[in-house]
């Protein structure tokens, strides 16, 4: 009898042992934030939403037109003020904003967060074939304040002009208005959309599901799931990404720790957008959505006291902590103070003010890191994206994101080197200055000047997010001759930090890779041929 005890005790706790093996996150949240995936803008016959419209050419008259339809179906007379107008205390109210990112304001602070793409080349202009594109989608609590906005977007007047025609459409008689969570998009080919879908769970299944085994960086198909539902709506995305979402945690929890932190890393980021950007969806079961909250929590609050934030310290240029993992700190603290505001934040307080101390540091400095091992364009861009996340923008401001772009002009000899390929941050920073020269340095390394969606039977292509503005581009005939570029002074004590710092004064160094002398010749397509001749570097 003692013996059949025993041996099923052991039976019992051979069956528990992988359970018990695997380094599951403490399921700290044990309740789903409150969701509102329907936005009430008239309640028993009284406005409860406000319009935010650009100040430009034919958007108020747009914002009149929906003012006027709201009054004949409900008797309630909307509220209207400019971009210019609008302030972070409008977020009290449900919100309809009209444009793009360009043009409101309103608008970009819901682009900087991914809860809308509409900018200078999405969702695209209209043609002699085509119609323009158009967006109305539902941005669900984008604050934390249980409010909503209705985005009315298009990269041109006429594209809005189509979305306040559908949502015309949706405006239904009574004295309460309630829209439900709607995503319609159109741009060039989603004719196509009904043949694509056919194409969703297949691929879905073959990349990621059906895998034996998860490749490195797996985690990019999520992201890539969560934001083509955000393009078309379609809910073949979010049955895939729900399946998806259990083979990933069921192959994280098997990793140790240390490799939970670091295998993801430069994924995390985008994975936290994306997800905020499809989880009010009832597609996805609540238990699944918990759990996947609890692990990005834990993986936040580790990562916000990990020894790569904690090195970010005054005048510490710290390669491994100024890029992706501090953009995990930001965003996720910004989701989770949002939407959990009861959990433990100790550590990801922590790990917010060593941030606020690397991007300071990149300020006051050359605006990059030299690093051999191709990770140079990642410290600019993660500080330009975390300067907008932030609402703190002395990294442009100081002048160190120009004085990054005037290094890349003094090494345009190569498209990739230590850039990466095709990198985005030029896109961005000419944004930021209006700058048409860093358009065109944008433009050279894209090997393109436009950037218009388009969708066929098999595959959607796509620019989200790229901030680029379609502006006049300029070649900088300024920088063809002899260049170089002086160690900055956070720079320079960051070398003398390193083991192979030669003792030369800094009035004498100049970065490694910086001091070319370039000849070039412009075709008539504006790009530029250059020959490269780099001099001895004096550090």
């Amino acid at each position: 009898m003692k013996y059949n005890r025993l041996l099923l005790v052991s039976i019992v706790c051979l069956a528990v042992l992988p359970a018990l093996a695997q380094n599951v996150p403490p399921q700290t949240l044990t309740q789903l934030k409150t969701y509102y995936p329907d936005t009430t803008l008239v309640d028993g016959g009284k406005a409860n939403c406000t319009i935010v419209y650009p100040q430009e050419e034919g958007y108020a008259e747009l914002a009149r037109d929906i003012v006027a339809a709201i009054k004949a179906a409900t008797g309630a007379t909307v509220p209207t003020k400019t971009a210019d107008e609008y302030t972070k205390a409008d977020r009290d109210t449900n919100l309809i904003c009209l444009g793009r990112m360009n043009n409101n304001k309103l608008a970009f602070d819901l682009y900087v967060w991914h809860y809308v793409a509409c900018d200078d080349w999405f969702p695209g202009p209209g043609d002699d074939e085509q119609p323009p594109g158009f967006v109305v989608r539902s941005c669900c609590d984008p604050w934390g304040t249980g409010k909503n906005v209705i985005m009315l977007g298009g990269t041109e007047l006429d594209g809005v002009r189509l979305a306040v025609e559908y949502f015309k459409g949706m405006i239904a008689k009574g004295q309460t208005l309630t829209i439900p969570r709607t995503v319609k998009v159109q741009f060039k080919g989603t004719e196509n959309l009904e043949e694509f879908a056919k194409t969703i769970e297949p691929n879905y299944h073959k990349s990621f599901i059906d895998l034996k085994a998860l490749p490195y960086g797996a985690e990019y198909k999520m992201v890539r799931a969560a934001e083509e539902y955000f393009l078309t709506g379609r809910d073949e995305y979010l049955k895939c990404y729900a399946l998806m979402m259990r083979r990933w945690m069921d192959e994280y929890y098997k990793w140790t720790p240390g490799r939970q932190i670091t295998t993801p890393k430069y994924i995390i980021p985008v994975m936290i957008l994306s997800y905020d950007q499809i989880e009010e969806s009832p597609l996805l079961p609540e238990d699944l959505k918990l759990e996947m909250t609890n692990l990005l929590y834990d993986y936040v609050s580790r990562m916000s006291v990990h020894g790569r934030i904690r090195q970010l310290k005054p005048g510490v240029l710290a390669d491994t902590g100024l890029h992706n993992v501090s953009m995990t700190v930001i965003y996720g603290g910004d989701y989770f103070k949002k939407y959990y505001p009861d959990a433990d934040f100790e550590r990801i307080d922590k790990g917010i003010a060593s941030v606020n101390v690397g991007q300071q540091t990149m300020a006051n400095s050359n605006g990059f890191i030299d690093n051999n091992g191709g990770y140079t364009a990642s410290y600019p861009r993660t500080a330009a994206h975390l300067a907008m996340a932030m609402d703190n923008y002395q990294y442009f401001d100081s002048g160190a994101a120009r004085r990054y772009m005037e290094y890349c002009f003094i090494i345009t000899g190569g498209r990739a080197g230590a850039f990466f390929g095709r990198q985005i941050t030029p896109g961005i920073i000419a944004w930021y200055y209006k700058d048409p020269t860093y358009a065109w340095y944008h433009n050279w390394r894209q090997g393109k000047k436009t950037y218009y969606p388009q969708m066929t039977a098999t595959s959607i292509s796509t620019t989200l997010w790229s901030y680029f503005p379609n502006m006049e581009e300029r070649v900088p005939q300024e920088m063809i001759g002899l260049h170089y570029m002086p160690l900055h002074e956070t720079n320079y004590e960051q070398l003398k930090r390193g083991k192979k710092f030669v003792n030369v004064p800094r009035e004498r160094s100049f970065h490694q890779l910086c001091m070319s002398a370039m000849t070039s010749t412009c075709d008539l397509t504006g790009s530029m041929t250059v020959s490269p001749t780099v001099a001895t570097a004096i550090r």
